[in-house]
């Protein structure tokens, strides 16, 4: 009888739990949705490009664990071109910082200015994150920030952010909007010293050269030197890259087998789902029918991966152009992932 009472309550318990919670959560939906109608119907509007009233959370891989991460915020009073805060909006800022880093806010309270036309409804605030030691790779820190309106009226907006360490000495970024034909790919070395690939003189293979010692040397024992090794890879049928660029033809010239390449066909003539110009591996072209085959190229060799050195403390540009370009390939938060594979 017993066991036959606790298989009841726990039963109870369990339906409970199975009618409450989504009952809290529809409950809170409806809650916001008062709100924000609450608040339109006032001309409120407490936006954020990266914080939400959910606590949106992001994961950026695109560290390089030694230098300074800026995270800036945009804030804005508007709905859209019509509908804009008519008054002024203030808020305040908070954030709490992983144990592992130095946090620095620029401020700490805001105003998102009102305007007539919606053209000042507009307000950012960057938060500076520091190591306190080079992170090794992979190794990550959590950081939280939160933007509280306090007049007119109270709405709170917030995320929190994963900061992992990719690769020491590098950053990156990606920079993108839709129906821009390329997206650039902006790779940033932090390091300060080349290592030795090749002995000479008195150095030997896995020395490090401070930057001003490698400036003194001869250009070819500066060959012998590399500061960042950067490997990239991506799909030659969503993005190629502009094989025009100084990097490019650097490793073409000096080290080819640095280059990978895929064999691909092109489509000659529209047809089914795919465009003209589009390209297709082996494993899709054995699938089309004969007739189909017809409007496909020969095999060809796409560049789909390539190392390149990087100096020390400088960066590196490097277009790819969009075979789609509806998309936005921008990283991060546009994006989780970035679309060219870096290491």
């Amino acid at each position: 009888m017993n066991i036959i009472k606790k298989n009841k309550k726990i039963i109870i318990i369990v339906l409970i739990l199975v009618f409450i919670v989504p009952a809290v959560t529809f409950g809170r939906y409806i809650y916001n949705l008062f709100l924000d109608h609450y608040f339109a119907s006032k001309n409120f509007y407490f936006n954020s490009d990266l914080l939400s009233k959910d606590g949106t959370q992001y994961t950026i891989s695109n560290w390089s664990g030694v230098d300074s991460y800026v995270l800036t915020i945009n804030m804005n009073s508007i709905k859209n071109d019509k509908k804009y805060a008519l008054s002024d909006i203030y808020y305040n800022i908070e954030y709490e910082c992983g144990e592992k880093v130095n946090c620095y806010l620029n401020k700490d309270s805001g105003i998102i200015p009102a305007s007539t036309d919606g053209d000042k409804n507009r307000d950012s605030f960057a938060l500076t994150i520091v190591p306190k030691e080079p992170f090794v790779n992979n190794e990550e820190t959590n950081i939280s920030i939160t933007a509280k309106s306090i007049s007119p009226y109270k709405k709170t907006l917030s995320a929190s952010f994963k900061l992992r360490a990719s690769k020491i000495g590098l950053s990156y970024e990606i920079t993108d909007k839709k129906d821009d034909i390329f997206s650039v790919l902006r790779l940033t070395n932090s390091l300060t010293y080349y290592t030795v690939k090749e002995a000479f003189g008195i150095y030997n293979i896995g020395d490090e050269i401070e930057q001003y010692k490698y400036q003194e040397l001869s250009s070819e024992d500066k060959k012998k030197c590399y500061s960042l090794l950067v490997n990239l890879s991506f799909d030659p049928r969503v993005i190629n890259m502009d094989l025009t660029n100084a990097y490019y033809l650097k490793v073409l010239k000096n080290n080819p087998s640095k280059i990978t390449t895929v064999k691909l066909r092109k489509v000659l003539k529209s047809f089914g789902d795919y465009k003209e110009d589009d390209l297709i591996d082996e494993n899709t072209y054995d699938d089309l029918s004969e007739e189909e085959k017809v409007n496909i190229s020969s095999q060809y060799d796409y560049v789909n991966g390539i190392i390149i050195e990087i100096d020390a403390i400088s960066s590196a540009d490097i277009k790819f152009y969009k075979k789609d370009t509806t998309n936005d390939y921008t990283y991060p938060f546009v994006n989780e992932n970035s679309i060219v594979e870096i290491s």
